[in-house]
């Protein structure tokens, strides 16, 4: 629905909307990330460890993932500040892993 709504507003502005996750080249790609914060990934004592297992839990099913959640290739190229479709990676402010890990994680 919000989709819908999205597209009538824009038919009013005389602009038009678009979903491809990567519409220029040379550009970075729109975002397809998700937040995660939990009380035991904020907990001091064993936050850091259970983002790890977390992690590697990902990591395992990493090909899996990206089959059921549709073509990745536009927006996974390894390129301008993402990922690799190819590679699993995660990493505290890398910016080009697949999972980054905030800096202000470890503070």
């Amino acid at each position: 629905m919000s989709r819908y709504i999205l597209h009538r507003v824009a038919e009013d502005f005389g602009v038009s909307v678009t979903f491809n996750p990567k519409i220029f080249e040379e550009w970075n790609g729109a975002g397809c990330h998700t937040n995660y914060s939990t009380a035991l990934t904020r907990n001091e004592r064993i936050g850091m460890k259970f983002v790890d297992k977390i992690v590697n839990k990902l990591e395992s099913k990493h090909d899996l993932h990206l089959q059921l959640y549709g073509d990745n290739s536009k927006r996974l190229t390894g390129l301008h500040e993402t990922s690799s479709k190819d590679i699993f990676k995660s990493g505290v402010g890398d910016r080009s892993a697949s999972v980054r890990i905030p800096s202000s994680t470890l503070q």
